[in-house]
């Protein structure tokens, strides 16, 4: 049959298999589509409104088409008659994902549906659904026509129509020649392609699937509602690339890949990928491949000839594998809440097996501590961005580095400053500092209070590893601490971001005299007296509204941290019998 200059041929159903994303309606399966009966029927449930079904094909071998018509005609109703519909593909080179290749206009009638278009390699076909009557789905038949000539000499470089292969007799100039011949056809210039690239790597090469899903939330709305500057959102690929070597990558959307070789110049190591086949060549070392930022839809890819790259995730570590990975002497080790690059040599010495692993456990408690303690997983159940932490070579101190992408934190000399056998060894005071500045980072307030949360979580942290919280020489920051001891819990600081959470401090001058208030309020006791004597200044309106709740029956001065919970003792005991003397004169005055 000749059809456009083309030769075209019914496509066998005996080799294709139906499925359907829709439930079936009383047994009338997608099958039925391929028995050559117009009188049977694909009849399905409904699908969602506002939403579509799927139809899958599935070939036994893979074909070139160009053209598919489908029957749609319930006998004795409208019910599940296909108004409109796209058609995707995929093929055995290119199923990162569903490729759209037809999408048809609004025709409210039964019958054949036809749609032509450019000659597509497929191993999979979808029919997908976008409006049918009553969003049902009847499908009678289902024909696929194929291009043969397009086949053969597919056929003449490849050793089937999978393309997984090219034969031994061909030379490179074959390829380029049909490439030529088919410069129109976007589908048979990257099919060749991939030709080439099988030619020039003896058919060796692995195909790589990597998928990256999106994030549910956005992130400048996530830290803006949390009040916390972002770290970088880092998503590893788990691939590596080698040195001047070239690469293909096949994506099902444009997206920016990140070759990490250090955190701090990742606009430098851009790598732009376009929808569809991409050659890459890197003069680099051997460098990592990550996602930087959010995406809005999930992204496939397929990479070929990709070294996997190992990097972990708590119950899954392979410390063996880790330490022997000689491409590099840093190596990135994954966590649920962090990312960070460490010396393979300095951990093999240092660590066996089970230290590693405790090492990971130490370093993700601690920063799901601090997400407790702010509240993030009030929000989100598991923390969308992970902690970037790079060990570095001379420097022995831990601190923050920003870049336009976010923040991370370095640290240098030895591993043991952010990933430690001991989790008191690790939650150490230089270590607290740099991981409570870095989290609370630039919210929206002045930089004396910044600095009161950042103190105030550091402290918090040394006194849940450490179980000592000693009282700074400093009268200001010792009355925080008193208070914190007074409240006896770890929700003092939670409680007092929570309001900051809440509350529109743009504007406020004076903004720690509204945290003194807050700090009234959650203690449910008056304690301004004693920020007025520390020199705070707090107006005339504030001091009221403290003044509306009992004092303290303890001295605040006396609390430390040998004796507040005596103290705490003491200041129910004297409340609660105030409290029976005040019944107990009522009831004599009666």
């Amino acid at each position: 049959m000749e059809r456009d200059g083309s030769i075209f041929d019914l496509v066998d159903k005996n080799g294709i298999t139906a499925s359907s994303s829709v439930s079936i309606w009383n047994g009338n399966g997608p099958d039925l589509t391929l028995d050559d009966n117009e009188d049977t029927l694909f009849h399905s449930n409904q699908y969602s409104n506002g939403g579509y079904g799927d139809v899958y094909f599935k070939f036994e071998e893979s074909k070139v088409i160009n053209k598919i018509e489908f029957l749609t005609r319930h006998p004795s109703a409208n019910n599940g008659r296909i108004d409109q519909y796209e058609i995707l593909y995929k093929n055995s080179n290119f199923d990162a994902d569903w490729i759209s290749i037809y999408q048809s206009e609004i025709t409210e009638e039964k019958g054949w549906k036809n749609a032509n278009f450019q000659d597509v390699l497929v191993s999979e076909v979808c029919i997908r659904v976008h409006r049918s009557y009553g969003n049902w789905i009847v499908m009678n038949d289902i024909k696929f026509y194929s291009n043969t000539v397009v086949e053969d000499d597919l056929k003449t470089i490849f050793e089937s129509l999978d393309c997984q292969a090219v034969k031994s007799q061909v030379r490179l100039k074959n390829i380029t020649e049909l490439k030529n011949r088919y410069q129109d056809n976007l589908e048979m210039v990257n099919l060749l392609e991939v030709g080439k690239y099988l030619w020039l790597n003896n058919n060796q090469v692995t195909r790589k699937k990597v998928k990256l899903l999106a994030s549910n939330q956005n992130r400048e709305e996530y830290f803006n509602t949390l009040k916390i500057k972002s770290s970088l959102p880092i998503k590893t690929a788990e691939i590596a690339f080698k040195s001047k070597k070239e690469y293909l990558i096949i994506s099902n959307e444009n997206i920016n890949l990140y070759i990490v070789e250090s955190f701090e110049k990742l606009r430098d190591k851009k790598i732009e990928i376009k929808k569809g086949l991409n050659s890459i060549y890197l003069k680099e070392n051997t460098t990592e491949v990550f996602l930087v930022d959010d995406i809005t839809k999930n992204i496939e890819m397929i990479i070929f000839n990709a070294d996997e790259i190992k990097n972990y995730s708590i119950g899954k570590v392979n410390y063996k594998e880790f330490i022997k990975e000689n491409t590099n002497i840093l190596g990135l080790v994954e966590g649920k809440n962090f990312i960070c690059q460490l010396n393979r040599e300095e951990i093999k010495d240092s660590y066996n097996e089970f230290d590693f692993l405790q090492g990971v456990e130490n370093l993700d408690a601690i920063l799901n501590y601090i997400y407790f303690l702010l509240n993030r997983n009030e929000y989100y159940h598991v923390s969308p961005f992970k902690r970037v932490l790079i060990q570095g070579i001379n420097n022995n101190l831990v601190e923050q580095k920003s870049t336009q992408d976010g923040s991370y934190t370095t640290f240098g000399g030895m591993s043991r400053l952010m990933f430690n056998k001991s989790i008191e060894e690790l939650a150490n005071p230089n270590f607290c500092r740099v991981i409570a500045k870095d989290f609370i980072g630039e919210v929206d307030t002045n930089i004396e209070l910044q600095e009161l949360l950042t103190f105030l979580l550091t402290k918090e942290l040394e006194f849940r590893y450490s179980r000592v919280m000693i009282i700074p020489e400093d009268i200001q920051k010792a009355l925080w601490i008193k208070l914190r001891l007074f409240f006896n819990s770890d929700r003092f600081l939670p409680n007092i971001y929570k309001k900051i959470q809440e509350t529109d401090l743009s504007g406020i001058q004076n903004q720690l005299e509204k945290v003194i208030l807050w700090v009234v309020e959650i203690l449910q006791r008056d304690v301004s007296k004693y920020f007025v004597e520390n020199g705070y200044e707090i107006s005339s309106e504030i001091l009221s509204k403290c003044n509306e709740y009992p004092e303290l029956a303890i001295d605040l001065n006396e609390v430390n941290f040998s004796n507040y919970k005596e103290l705490i003792e003491e200041e129910i005991s004297i409340i609660n019998e105030n409290y029976k003397r005040s019944i107990e004169g009522n009831e004599s005055v009666n």
